[in-house]
């Protein structure tokens, strides 16, 4: 724009921060909480380009500490094996993670998405994603713990969310009498953007002229730390990116974006703000 002699029509403010990952309070966050992030909109630029997301699920990230009681392998009679009672809780776990993941959003999902699995809105999340446990191979395991994600949808509410899973996990307490605990860290909350809003009609225009086709709004199953600041500055916000979700294979080996898409994604930017 510069080379081009190419004024901008708004006042810019472009906030750069690299930990969103990290969580569960990034750089943007501090930015919104410190007004720095003062604005009439907000694009978001993570995300991919399969559609414009106008809604997030939060997250809720879980860890549960079962507890056992050591001894010599060859006589586990004399203790109790966390990983053995860890494989209880998981089982257990299943009846709350198809409970959950039988709700939707009225977000809708991308089209690629919805053709690979057949889902057509964004839906809530119950994932167990690590395990850890155990000291010698010759000692019955005194704690295993189970670490984990909850995805939730704009519609649910996160106290709502952590009521439920505080409950399932009671009542495997008091069924199968595990010694357990469970701790629970809001992460990101979800975002939502009225779908007929001017400014996600703006980029929605922007996108599509600039890729050469109809980009749909659509919600996406992540979350984003955006959404904790669009809560501070209530400004209308949606998140367009570089990549493909579907084959960046993002979070993967090999994370990739095509040339092509990042070009595109230039003239999708100069056509919005020129």
């Amino acid at each position: 724009m510069h080379e081009q002699n190419w004024a901008s029509k708004y006042n810019l403010t472009v906030a750069l921060t690299t930990d969103e990952e990290i969580g569960p309070y990034s750089g943007l966050c501090y930015f919104a909480d410190a007004g720095l992030l003062r604005g009439d909109y907000c694009l978001c630029m993570d995300g991919d380009n399969e559609g414009i997301a106008i809604a997030t699920n939060g997250v809720m990230n879980w860890e549960i500490k079962v507890q056992g009681k050591s001894c010599h392998s060859s006589i586990p009679f004399m203790g109790v094996n966390a990983i053995e009672a860890a494989k209880i809780v998981m089982h257990e776990l299943e009846s709350l993670k198809e409970m959950v993941e039988r709700r939707e959003s009225k977000a809708p999902c991308s089209p690629h998405m919805t053709d690979i699995s057949g889902q057509e809105h964004i839906k809530p999340v119950f994932n167990v994603t690590m395990i850890n446990a155990g000291v010698k191979e010759n000692i019955i395991p005194p704690s295993c713990t189970l670490r984990g994600d909850r995805r939730y949808i704009p519609e649910e509410d996160v106290e709502t969310v952590l009521k439920e899973f505080e409950a399932a996990v009671e009542t495997i307490k008091t069924k199968r009498g595990i010694d357990l605990e469970l701790f629970c860290k809001p992460g990101y909350p979800p975002m939502f953007t009225e779908q007929n809003n001017e400014w996600v009609i703006k980029v929605q225009d922007a996108v599509s002229d600039a890729f050469g086709v109809a980009k749909t709004l659509i919600g996406v199953q992540g979350g984003l730390d955006v959404a904790y600041a669009v809560q501070k500055t209530k400004q209308p916000v949606c998140a367009f990116g570089v990549g493909s979700f579907m084959d960046s294979n993002a979070h993967g080996a090999d994370e990739n974006v095509r040339i092509q898409d990042l070009k595109d994604y230039v003239r999708f930017l100069v056509g919005l703000l020129t």
